[in-house]
């Protein structure tokens, strides 16, 4: 097979690769509409919007040319779909399916596919061009001025070695946010991070690191959305391996600040998400099999 996966325990879904989409039994229940009237918008529920295609990584350069997505069915039923449009290798095009699973519990999906298992907080969004996003590593209310991040990666190689991460962010903020306009206070992040790696000496698998700082956090309107900025100097220094809901960016070349932006979504709000880092929702790529044109530069030659 092109793809060879090691299904270890749970992390198994006990399924072959397959050509199509498979139904399930039913999503998880809607949450029961509340007595209103029959114009009224229906709840919000995130296990239906969750339904479809998520393109969850691209890229195009040298001879790769690809999209990675995500699909989600009723009834708990995964795939990992990649589009692979290969420049140089016509054997190697084609839409490649793997079977996941995948459980929702609350915010918190997680997603499991032979020989991997990935953890986190989600929440859908819009961006800016007015598609929707899934928002990935959000960080969920735990009270009026707290919130947390979690993030749990478990994967085999096809040896059988096993590699796993877990992270906590937790930030906490001096004040509860206002639901509009702009306001300044004071946050402190607390971030615990733990890599086991049992390709290492047995001294050296599990590492352990924690950081602690205070940081400025602005609240207001950026981009049409409501967004909590969060700053701090960039001399401080960080975790030598940054967990995934910590994406920090220097957003102007010469500044001395690196930030964190966090979009307040206005139907979840017990959500902080990524700004402007969720995976876009997308039609269904071509199906197994559908052939693939020619640029002429193939080697060997495309039929």
């Amino acid at each position: 097979m092109r793809r060879l996966w090691v299904a270890v325990g749970l992390l198994a879904c006990g399924e072959e690769s397959r050509s199509g989409p498979t139904g399930g039994s039913g999503a998880a229940e809607s949450v029961p509409a509340e007595d209103a009237g029959a114009s009224a918008a229906p709840p919000f529920d995130l296990a239906r919007e969750l339904l479809g295609y998520w393109l969850t990584a691209s890229q195009v350069g040298a001879c790769q040319r690809f999209d990675e997505y995500m699909h989600f069915l009723p009834g708990g039923v995964g795939e990992r779909v990649l589009f692979d449009q290969n420049a140089c290798h016509y054997a190697q095009r084609g839409t490649f399916i793997t079977p996941a699973s995948y459980l929702l519990d609350g915010n918190l999906l997680t997603w499991m596919a032979p020989g991997s298992l990935r953890r986190f907080n989600i929440g859908v969004g819009t961006q800016s061009d007015g598609k929707r996003s899934l928002g990935h590593h959000a960080y969920q209310r735990l009270g009026p001025t707290s919130w947390r991040s979690i993030s749990q990666e478990e994967s085999y190689d096809a040896e059988g070695t096993l590699q796993r991460s877990n992270s906590t962010v937790d930030l906490v903020l001096d004040m509860p946010l206002p639901d509009g306009g702009e306001a300044e206070m004071q946050a402190y992040v607390d971030v615990t991070l733990e890599t086991f790696d049992r390709s290492q000496a047995a001294d050296q698998r599990t590492r352990f690191q924690s950081w602690q700082q205070e940081l400025s956090a602005h609240l207001g309107p950026l981009d049409g959305e409501q967004v909590l900025v969060l700053t701090w100097p960039s001399n401080v220094p960080l975790p030598s391996v940054l967990p995934p809901s910590l994406p920090i960016t220097r957003y102007e070349r010469d500044s001395l600040l690196d930030q964190l932006r966090l979009v307040l979504p206005p139907n979840q709000p017990e959500l902080l998400l990524l700004a402007w880092s969720g995976w876009s929702e997308q039609d269904a790529p071509p199906p197994p099999g559908t052939p693939q044109p020619c640029n002429g530069d193939e080697d060997p030659p495309c039929p």
